[in-house]
């Protein structure tokens, strides 16, 4: 069972390699930033610059994303057409 009083975000600096995230995967919520989708699919993907969020557009990650605007002052959430298009 998921714990909900709880959760965890990765990024992608070092710190994060002490942790195998696969432990958590079932049991918090657990929310990524950018390019952790190569390694491992969290429940959310937060996504803050236009590079980033073309890669994921362009790949076979099928996890929910959650992306910056533009101009970084709102955020909102892709939405899958297909198993490989997006769009905001």
């Amino acid at each position: 069972m998921i714990d909900h009083s709880i959760g965890f975000c990765f990024g992608n600096g070092k710190s994060r390699l002490k942790y195998d995230l696969n432990d958590f995967i079932g049991k918090f919520p657990t929310i990524g930033c950018n390019g952790l989708y190569r390694e491992y699919e969290p429940d959310t993907l937060v996504i803050v610059d236009m590079p980033m969020i073309e890669e994921v557009e362009h790949s076979n990650y099928l996890g929910r994303v959650v992306c910056s605007s533009l101009d970084h002052t709102s955020l909102y959430e892709m939405e899958r057409v297909s198993h490989r298009h997006w769009h905001g």
